[in-house]
């Protein structure tokens, strides 16, 4: 409360109303008042000193800006080797090097890369899951006659074959519900005109969180 502010101390709203007497004398208890402007002032001057200190180093001396490197070392992303490539890394480089990234900048960009692959890809992934056709208990079958289309376009084991898992894998739309559907579909189809033939297995089941189609 104010009342209880010591006798000759300066209060917050002391300046709110004037303490000069009639008579046009300054009493006392006023005198100290330009030592007390002038201590308020201090702590600007402490304020400036303080942020030249952050601004550089201990001593108040500027720091240099980290620095671009020469060539960035960049290494896949921890889950990311069935998508990631040297493609993705070349562009990733070429971005760092024209805004000079640091090398920790230009890994976490490659990062969010992955990252961004795998959660459209998952949500993709998400989709077929729950659809009454391709999903739930149909999955597996799902899977079977997909397959059985890809390997009908070309041979397993063809660079044809690799080129286009990897593609659907690295872009994420090997499970997108038009992908795997059409692909089911069609494999069906071609159950459907050769009743006799079956396709050949491995007998390895794919565990559910895999994606739809890889070597």
């Amino acid at each position: 409360m104010a009342n209880d502010a010591a006798p000759g101390k300066v209060t917050p709203d002391a300046g709110a109303a004037s303490t000069t007497p009639a008579d046009g004398k300054t009493p006392d208890a006023g005198t100290p008042a330009p030592a007390a402007a002038a201590g308020a002032a201090a702590p600007a001057a402490g304020a400036e000193g303080t942020a030249a200190t952050a601004a550089g180093g201990k001593d108040g001396t500027a720091q240099p800006e980290p620095k671009a490197p020469d060539t960035y070392e960049l290494k896949v992303p921890e889950g990311a080797e069935s998508y990631i490539d040297e493609g993705d890394f070349e562009r990733v480089k070429a971005i760092a090097k024209a805004k000079g990234w640091t090398a920790e900048q230009a890994q976490e960009a490659l990062d969010e890369h992955a990252d961004a692959i795998a959660e459209q890809s998952a949500a993709f992934r998400a989709e077929v899951d729950k659809d009454p056709v391709y999903g739930g208990k149909h999955l597996e079958q799902t899977q079977l006659q997909a397959s059985r289309a890809l390997d009908r376009m070309w041979p397993k084991g063809s660079e044809e074959h690799k080129a286009l898992g990897k593609l659907l894998t690295k872009t994420g739309w090997g499970n997108h519900r038009l992908i795997v559907g059409g692909l089911a579909n069609l494999g069906k189809l071609m159950q459907e005109d050769s009743p006799g033939v079956q396709r050949a297995s491995s007998g390895a089941k794919r565990a559910p969180e895999d994606v739809l189609y890889k070597d």
